[in-house]
């Protein structure tokens, strides 16, 4: 079951997958990196990205004025959520519920 609700989902494109290295490095990227042992987004930033090769996340809270605290076991359910929808490695735009200090989180998946 997967437990984090999107609440939108636009997909860009399901015959333009990216490069599979490339965008599980960037979701560990979000946030200055979190893997290992961290566990939320550190430092309360007002937008993050993730960037790794052809893979760019960009995570800004979906109401103005918040901060991005998304947990790690949140961020990777909503990613899952989405590969389960659309398809792993595709471009996307979705709003994830929570994440942020005062509500939502927008996310987005491009190439660079």
């Amino acid at each position: 079951m997967l437990l984090v609700s999107l609440m939108t989902l636009h997909v860009h494109n399901t015959n333009s997958a990216l490069d599979f290295h490339s965008t599980n490095v960037a979701i560990l990227a979000i946030c200055g990196g979190i893997a290992g042992t961290i566990e939320f987004c550190q430092g309360s930033p007002t937008s993050t990205t993730g960037i790794s090769g052809t893979s760019k996340f960009t995570i800004t809270p979906a109401t103005a004025g918040g901060t991005i605290d998304i947990s790690k076991g949140r961020w990777e359910q909503g990613i899952k959520a989405v590969a389960a929808i659309c398809g792993a490695d595709i471009p996307f735009t979705a709003t994830f519920q929570g994440g942020a200090s005062n509500g939502n989180v927008n996310v987005v998946l491009e190439e660079v």
